[in-house]
């Protein structure tokens, strides 16, 4: 699992060095660069899944995943508000 995600993670480090490097017209490479994260991110995620499985107690499953959805939506929006704010042209 930690290759699988060191793999699909670690790809996109390259697209801030393209960028840098002016490379703007080769969709296939930025097209090859997804896939491979989307191919290896799927083992991830199917891993990470069968590990909480066997982590978080089954009664307490509900309550756990609650409580981090909550913490995550509550951080992706706080994310938006800021961009936002300091993207705002008026």
């Amino acid at each position: 699992m930690v290759v699988n995600a060191f793999v699909s993670r670690s790809l996109f480090l390259v697209l801030p060095i393209l960028i840098f490097l002016d490379v703007r017209s080769n969709n296939s490479l930025l097209l090859i660069i997804l896939l491979f994260f989307l191919f290896f991110g799927t083992f991830v995620g199917n891993t990470w899944t069968a590990l909480m499985k066997e982590v978080v107690p089954f009664d307490l499953r509900g309550k756990y995943f609650g409580i981090r959805n909550i913490f995550f939506f509550n951080r992706r929006y706080g994310y938006v508000i800021f961009v936002h704010k300091i993207t705002r042209t008026s």
